[in-house]
């Protein structure tokens, strides 16, 4: 049920600066659309890097066991995944930050269609925050 209220808030304050205030949203996007560059320090300390993400996954799987709860797994197996690969395989973190880093400009379509994308927005809000509400 928090899911849903925080993806209720999320959705409220999007579709509102989206209405309100379109500047704030590009200069969000601008922020957001820098490129980070990790290659340095995930190569030179990939091997700790590793096996603490394997230690975490341990945990994080062992936790799961005695408290099934879907974000400790998920966690568990993000950790487990990226400290194989940090390990074995340290070219596939690079080349999936490679990929991650592309820049993706959304601002003319998000400005032509900024009044009904945060209509629907606010509207999927509502319905969310509603359901939260009822469900409490």
């Amino acid at each position: 049920m928090i899911f849903i209220l925080a993806v209720g808030i999320v959705s409220l304050v999007f579709g509102l600066l989206l209405l309100l205030s379109p500047d704030t949203i590009l200069a969000l996007e601008r922020k957001a659309n820098q490129v980070y560059m990790t290659d340095s320090m995930f190569i030179k300390y990939r091997m700790p890097y590793g096996v603490g993400l394997l230690a975490a996954a341990a945990f994080m799987l062992h936790t799961y066991n005695s408290t099934p709860i879907f974000y400790i797994l998920a966690i568990g197996i993000v950790s487990l995944v990226f400290g194989i690969l940090l390990i074995i395989s340290p070219d596939t973190i690079l080349k999936l930050e490679r990929k991650a880093n592309q820049v993706y400009m959304t601002d003319s379509f998000f400005l032509t269609y900024r009044v009904p994308i945060g209509a629907m927005l606010l509207a999927a809000a509502v319905f969310m925050l509603y359901t939260y509400n009822t469900n409490i």
